[in-house]
């Protein structure tokens, strides 16, 4: 693994992995492609390719050497925890999956999965909790601190299953966060633009600590980085010193963009309902100087 040759070898094709990004591909894909000659304006290809992106950054980051790199190397753990958290989740929901994965799938199987849950009290009732803001803000901040904690992050570094755990909660943690904040059409959060700014501000407020104590603690967490011999020069303190800094950076950075984001989507809205009302009162207006002309 230390050379460079190695490193570049080092991907990990999990058929589980690339069946279910492949599978996920396919059905938007196929269920995008139904949709538009029905012309119903919900996928855009700017949409299209938001998702595309993130399901292709999904899987270049489960198998590439990048993971491998991740077990002997904290920054690049890091560094793949950032990119499906904060990028391909992200993406992905910009795509607005629901309706063409779920007109992708079929008829048939639709029928034998969507609709009996759509039918469940109990499965209505667990979506209804998840959907909920501060539900998802608390399980998504809660699963970034839990994974940090030093027996957790070691088992899931030297134990399949917890790795596996690991990645999975971090992507659909994230995916329900990111949920409230995108707006996947066509089922919307709950939340006002302003709410989602603060929602956003708690996230980056609520793992900013984390970030400084890696950046600044004074011994190394992770006994599996200490324990092992360095790799390209890197002793166990600087590598989590350079992890606790992408966190940092890699966390802020797309929390801005958020931020900028829905504040242009806020005044864009805002525009639209102050022209939707001037229409109206100019609507009324007419109406009653042509009632008051004809009385006349």
């Amino acid at each position: 693994m230390d050379g460079i040759g190695n490193i570049a070898r080092a991907w990990s094709l999990e058929p589980l992995v690339l069946f279910l990004v492949g599978l996920l591909g396919v059905m938007y894909i196929r269920g995008w492609r139904g949709i538009r000659p029905v012309k119903v304006r919900v996928i855009t290809p700017l949409r299209a390719a938001a998702f595309l992106s993130g399901l292709f950054l999904l899987l270049l980051v489960l198998i590439s050497p990048l993971d491998a790199l991740g077990a002997r190397l904290f920054a690049f753990h890091m560094t793949q925890h950032m990119l499906l958290t904060h990028v391909a989740v992200p993406l992905i929901l910009l795509g607005a999956p629901v309706l063409p994965i779920l007109r992708g799938m079929g008829y048939g199987i639709r029928r034998v999965t969507i609709v009996p849950l759509a039918r469940s009290e109990i499965a209505r009732r667990v979506f209804h909790v998840a959907q909920h803001p501060l539900f998802s803000l608390a399980v998504f901040v809660g699963c970034i601190w839990a994974w940090h904690v030093p027996a957790m992050y070691t088992a899931a570094l030297t134990n399949d299953l917890a790795h596996i755990a690991q990645h999975g909660t971090f992507i659909g943690f994230a995916a329900l966060f990111w949920w409230s904040i995108i707006d996947p059409t066509p089922l919307p959060g709950r939340l006002p633009y302003l709410a989602r700014l603060v929602m956003v501000v708690l996230a980056l407020s609520l793992t900013f600590p984390l970030a400084a104590m890696l950046t600044f603690s004074a011994a190394p967490w992770y006994e599996p980085y200490v324990t092992q011999a360095p790799l390209w020069g890197l002793d166990a303190m600087t590598d989590q010193q350079i992890g606790g800094l992408i966190m940092w950076v890699g966390g802020i950075a797309p929390y801005f963009i958020a931020i900028a984001g829905l504040f242009a989507v806020a005044v864009r809205h805002d525009e639209e309902e102050t022209r939707r009302s001037r229409r109206m009162l100019y609507a009324e207006g007419r109406n009653h100087a042509s009632h008051g002309t004809a009385a006349g």
